[in-house]
């Protein structure tokens, strides 16, 4: 499968993109240079509504099962319009919101919160949708243009616009008057309809790898676990002889091998006695549990003095394993060997 994707993707993205035969600036320091005969054009010049919803009175206790789809800033993917947790409202409860509806071929842009940014378009086939308050609508007076539009703003010179401002201080959230500014490239119809042809073609196919290599990425850590169950619980040697080890999850076992607790063959958290005679100032690694990987290692160990880690936390020791007892890094299966600690304490 990993040699398939491989030749796939050299398919898909050349290695050398064919350059225009003349070219000109663009005016726009973040998207440089543009081909001849195309034009920069600020998005206020080519839309004929730009503007957000509101919240459904009552809020989620309101949403149904079956009606009018109401869009949130979580279904507004760059992907496309993803309908995963899709809400519904009421047809009643939608005529109230005439100024949020949206219509197909309508691109969408998150203004709030940590997905701003994120844009898709609405599909043809979804005739009539409503959106909340963190989700802009942005109507182009032309419908050809919309793919284009959805494109470029979900592009790196799209959002440059998003999160930085005039004076380079990321922004928390966007005001209409800042997106009706914004500045995209309008390539004449041509050229945009064979530019949109080739985005489809092209990043469908990357979708469907980006699939195959997360099916792959899984069938390796369904080998890995397996590979590790056998060589604990069975050994090495095919042809040993084995018996019942008494213990439904574990089954057959070497004959010469035996079963033990963990409490008999380790000590678990041992006690910050240990470090007591250990000076205050003293730098000790401090590993928070996000930095305990899921295939064994450490990664972002911090320094710091043993007094500001001393209480709250569980001591540990170079050598020791270390296991992330809480979800979701336990439910991943986040352990690790302690190694290279400084001044062996953590």
């Amino acid at each position: 499968m990993s040699e398939e994707i491989t030749k796939d993707l050299k398919r898909i993205v050349p290695k050398r993109w064919k350059r225009y035969p003349r070219c000109k600036d663009s005016g726009v320091e973040w998207i440089g240079e543009i081909p001849e005969g195309w034009e920069t054009v600020r998005l206020k010049h080519l839309t004929k509504k730009i503007g957000s919803g509101i919240t459904p009175r009552g809020g989620a206790e309101n949403y149904l099962v079956w009606g009018i789809p109401l869009i949130r800033s979580q279904n507004v993917q760059f992907e496309g319009l993803s309908l995963e947790g899709l809400a519904h409202i009421s047809d009643e409860q939608n005529k109230k919101m005439i100024n949020s509806k949206a219509l197909a071929n309508d691109v969408l842009l998150n203004i709030t919160g940590a997905s701003i940014g994120r844009t898709c378009m609405v599909p043809q086939n979804m005739e009539q949708s409503n959106v909340n308050q963190h989700v802009c609508i942005i109507r182009p007076r032309r419908s050809s243009l919309s793919q284009f539009m959805w494109r470029f703003l979900s592009s790196e010179a799209g959002q440059i616009q998003v999160f930085e401002g005039e004076d380079g201080i990321s922004r928390e959230g966007l005001n209409f008057e800042r997106i009706k500014n914004f500045v995209i490239t309008l390539p004449p119809d041509d050229d945009r309809k064979r530019i949109t042809a080739y985005l489809d073609s092209n990043l469908t196919a990357i979708v469907s790898l980006i699939s195959k290599k997360q099916r792959l990425i899984e069938l390796l850590k369904e080998k890995r676990a397996a590979i590790i169950t056998r060589a604990v619980t069975k050994g090495l040697d095919p042809n040993a002889p084995m018996k019942d080890s008494g213990v439904e999850w574990i089954g057959e076992i070497p004959t010469n091998w035996r079963i033990f607790r963990l409490k008999d063959l380790a000590r678990i958290n041992p006690s910050k006695t240990e470090i007591n005679h250990l000076a205050d100032d003293l730098e000790v690694s401090f590993v928070p549990m996000g930095s305990i990987g899921e295939y064994g290692g450490i990664s972002g160990a911090e320094v710091k003095r043993l007094l500001d880690v001393k209480q709250g936390y569980t001591y540990f020791a170079e050598g020791d394993l270390i296991v992330a007892k809480i979800t979701p890094c336990f439910e991943n299966y986040k352990g690790a060997i302690a190694s290279n600690l400084v001044n062996g304490i953590g």
